[in-house]
């Protein structure tokens, strides 16, 4: 009795079967869902480490969040200082750049040309900043042309020259060339 109601009803059975089967599996994988969303990833790092030198109110060491811009940097660093080559800078640096642990962020100081003191009969010669001078101001020295221009520039990225004979530790500047421009750089 029972074998032939089950086999008199057994498409209704089966559909029913096969209608709790496909709600348990809809609800594993809404549940399934729903943690994964409610997980919220996290990086070994939640805080990086950066130094910012440079034309900037308070340069020095920071913490900031990861995934961190430079602009973010500059903002703690309490902005441009008056010195700042704004232009410079605009091109140079990329304000949207994600900044990576450990990082070092260099803002221009303005291009600073100094007048030497004159002698009677002697014209006035000037000066280069070396550490804010532009691509084509480097250039402009006697010895030194695009290539080298561009080692200056990239080294002073990295650190200020602190004296005008550091030039000589760019490769290709030696003595020969670090005379024929002394007088026509500072820092």
């Amino acid at each position: 009795m029972i074998l032939d109601f089950i086999y008199k009803k057994r498409t209704l059975i089966g559909g029913l079967l096969i209608l709790i089967i496909l709600i348990g599996v809809g609800i594993i994988l809404y549940s399934v869902n729903k943690n994964k969303e409610g997980i919220k990833t996290t990086s070994n790092e939640t805080e990086i480490t950066i130094d910012i030198e440079g034309a900037v109110k308070n340069p020095g060491v920071y913490k900031l969040k990861n995934g961190s811009i430079i602009q973010d940097a500059i903002n703690v660093a309490g902005g441009f200082n008056e010195t700042a080559d704004n232009e410079l800078a605009s091109k140079d640096i990329n304000r949207a750049e994600i900044l990576k642990n450990n990082q070092k962020i260099l803002i221009p100081f303005k291009t600073q040309i100094q007048a030497t003191p004159q002698t009677a009969g002697e014209t006035t010669s000037i000066k280069i900043n070396i550490n804010t001078a532009s691509l084509e101001q480097l250039d402009s020295l006697p010895g030194i042309g695009p290539v080298y221009a561009q080692r200056i520039f990239d080294y002073r990225k990295k650190k200020p020259f602190s004296s005008i004979e550091e030039i000589m530790e760019i490769q290709g500047i030696g003595e020969k060339t670090f005379e024929k421009m002394k007088d026509q750089i500072t820092i």
